[in-house]
């Protein structure tokens, strides 16, 4: 006999991503700063690029799989804007303050 009660299981990634899927440079969070921001996966890394190498600023986690980074900077503007689409096609400019 079959139970009418059905057994689900919920399966998770324990770890945070590794290998970097995507990555751009630029003037994020400041105009005078060196950026590197890395997409993982579902989650961005931002970076500051120095003379003694590569400082971590942030990271932060994304609803989705990120499928688009680039950085574009509007007119008259100091910094960049990063847009982010991810593979279903959620959209998102972010800037840092």
């Amino acid at each position: 006999k079959f139970s009418s009660k059905m057994a689900h299981n919920y399966y998770v990634t324990a770890h945070k991503p590794t290998g970097a899927t995507l990555s751009v440079a630029g003037n994020f969070t400041s105009d005078t700063d060196l950026n590197l921001i890395i997409a993982k996966t579902n989650r961005l890394e931002i970076q500051l690029i120095g003379d003694d190498g590569l400082s971590s600023l942030l990271e932060v986690g994304i609803y989705g799989r990120v499928a688009v980074l680039k950085l574009f900077r509007p007119q008259n503007k100091r910094r960049d804007l990063l847009l982010v689409v991810t593979e279903r096609y959620r959209v998102m400019v972010l800037g840092f303050d």
